[in-house]
């Protein structure tokens, strides 16, 4: 991977973040326990995991987007700057400019009194970097360039005249208004019909490609992870259960959780007899986070050690990293079991 200057450091680095939630007469809520992982430029990473487990969350937290109950810990460097450290106003100048986000709902995430354009060219005013006049001219560019269809005149509506999946296309064009060097897309094809979510993914691949940004996919959808990720995380419980490459995360998934995750997953070439095996029970509530490890309720190769300690991140194999106390007893998995074999 390319990276600026002249050190061979990644483009992002988080160090043992945590995020917890501060309530009144409660403890304090951990929803992210001690994530630390890099990316370099040009790289997709994706963060996968079910809702609850911490995915939105860390990405918030390193741009300065939670509220202020939030309590932060932890180091996110970008290039060497801590981010963590910077005053709300230091930060203002990295967000939108050097790290921008695609955020989940493309129907809220425009204010529907001001045009589309408006809204885009914002983005580039507010960094200094053009005229308003200029920003407008660039922002009907990046219509066309994410494939708004008519952009000389889609430029001048507003929200509620966009379909979901222009909006979501326009919500790309804001984020790479600036051309940043590191992308987060939240969820990016939710809500949005098959077709639409694999034209929003080459828009980003293309995008991240022009401009040798790195990119972190937050997604919960498995199908878009196996087709555009370099290497992936698995997140359960606010930490991180699994890493490593996209192929051999699928080939041969070393954690309990992340298996659960590929069965559940339907299949077209009739193996199982067509029949989904879901993951039983439910994600735990971060006010009663188990003492052990997380996901061991769920567990079918839950043992007395689960229950009273939670297992170190370990590499199980080269650059394949699992946290489960059973890493070495788990029974072969075969590619047959899931529908990501290829």
């Amino acid at each position: 991977m390319n990276v600026s200057g002249s050190t061979n450091q990644p483009l992002l680095e988080v160090d043992n973040m945590s995020v917890g939630f501060r309530a009144k007469k409660k403890p304090t809520a951990q929803a992210v326990r001690g994530v630390s992982y890099s990316i370099e430029r040009g790289e997709t990473l994706a963060i996968v995991g079910e809702s609850g487990s911490g995915k939105s969350v860390s990405a918030m937290a390193m741009l300065g987007l939670l509220p202020s109950s939030a309590e932060i810990t932890g180091q996110v460097r970008l290039e060497g700057v801590d981010l963590l450290a910077l005053t709300p106003k230091e930060l203002r100048t990295y967000r939108g400019r050097r790290i921008a986000m695609i955020f989940q709902d493309p129907m809220t995430a425009f204010h529907p009194a001001f045009t589309i354009g408006n809204q885009i060219a914002e983005t580039i005013t507010v960094h200094g970097l053009a005229n308003k006049k200029q920003a407008l001219s660039r922002a009907a560019e990046l219509l066309e360039l994410v494939g708004v269809p008519e952009p000389g005149v889609r430029v001048n509506q507003y929200p509620h005249e966009y379909s979901g999946g222009m909006r979501q296309r326009a919500m790309v064009a804001m984020a790479i208004a600036n051309k940043p060097d590191l992308l987060i897309a939240d969820e990016p094809t939710t809500a949005l019909d098959v077709t639409i979510q694999a034209q929003v993914m080459e828009v980003l691949a293309n995008i991240q490609k022009e401009v040798n940004a790195a990119l972190i996919l937050i997604t919960h959808d498995l199908g878009v992870v196996a087709s555009v990720a370099d290497r992936v995380q698995v997140m359960y419980g606010g930490r991180i259960v699994e890493r490593a490459d996209v192929r051999p995360l699928f080939r041969a998934p070393r954690n309990p959780y992340t298996r659960g995750l590929l069965t559940s997953l339907p299949r077209v070439d009739g193996a199982r007899d067509n029949r989904l095996i879901p993951i039983p029970g439910s994600p735990p509530s971060i006010l009663a986070m188990p003492p052990g490890c997380a996901f061991a309720p769920r567990c079918s190769y839950r043992t007395e050690v689960c229950d009273a300690s939670a297992a170190d991140l370990q590499m199980v194999v080269d650059g394949h990293e699992s946290r489960c106390h059973h890493n070495a007893d788990l029974p072969e998995w075969t590619p047959l079991q899931t529908g990501s074999e290829s």
